[in-house]
Order: C-alpha cells, then structure tokens, then sequence
C-alpha cells in the first residue's frame, strides 16, 4: 500500500513538474511576443525621429532658429527612441529574470518533496 501511495505521489509530483514546464514554455512565448512589440515599438519611434529630424533638416534651410529647435526635437525624438528600446530590453530581463527564478524555486520544491517520499 505504501508503494502504491508512493506512486501516485510520484506521478503526481510528475505531472506538476510537467505543468510547471508548460507554463514556462507558455511565458517563454509571451515573453517573446512581448520582445517583439518592444522592438517594433522601438523601431517605430526610431522611424519617427528619423521623420522628425529630416523634416527639421528642411524646415532649417529657410530659417538657421528653426533649425537649431529642430534639432532639439530630433535629439529629443532619438533619444526617447533610445530609451524605449533599453526599457523594453531591461522589462524583458526581469521578465526572464523572474521566470526563470520562479520555474528554478518550482523545480527545487518538486525536488525536495521527491527526496522527502524516497526517505518515506
């Protein structure tokens, strides 16, 4: 009787490892989808900047004032563009980050909980 008990606690253990593998399976494709609409929104204010400083660059030939505001625009644009990008990057990092802490703490129960019904 105990080594049926034992078995089905084993499977059971098993079968939560496995869900918990399907779940970081499943985080790890949003996480990816996630980075691609970072990146696409980073592109995205990229292009804009781009837009903003060649619209600044034509505006400038008529007038040398507009062209210095432009100019702080664009730098503004490009970096906003910047940060954008490093903020996705970074969101993304503590989002790996915390998965993979949460799946290795996970693993560690299942782990310790194994030990703990082969010593039983």
């Amino acid at each position: 009787h105990d080594s049926v008990v034992a078995s089905y606690r084993v499977k059971n253990e098993v079968k939560a490892v496995e869900a918990m593998e399907r779940r970081q399976q499943q985080r790890k494709k949003q996480l990816a989808r996630l980075d691609r609409e970072h990146e696409t929104l980073a592109e995205t204010k990229a292009q804009e900047a781009l837009r903003l400083n060649a619209e600044a660059t034509m505006r400038a030939k008529s007038n040398m004032d507009e062209l210095a505001a432009m100019r702080t625009t664009a730098a503004l644009a490009r970096r906003e563009a910047h940060q954008a990008r490093t903020e996705s990057v970074l969101k993304l990092k503590r989002s790996t980050d915390k998965a993979t802490s949460e799946l290795r703490g996970a693993n560690e129960a299942a782990a310790r909980k194994e030990a703990a019904i082969k010593e039983a």
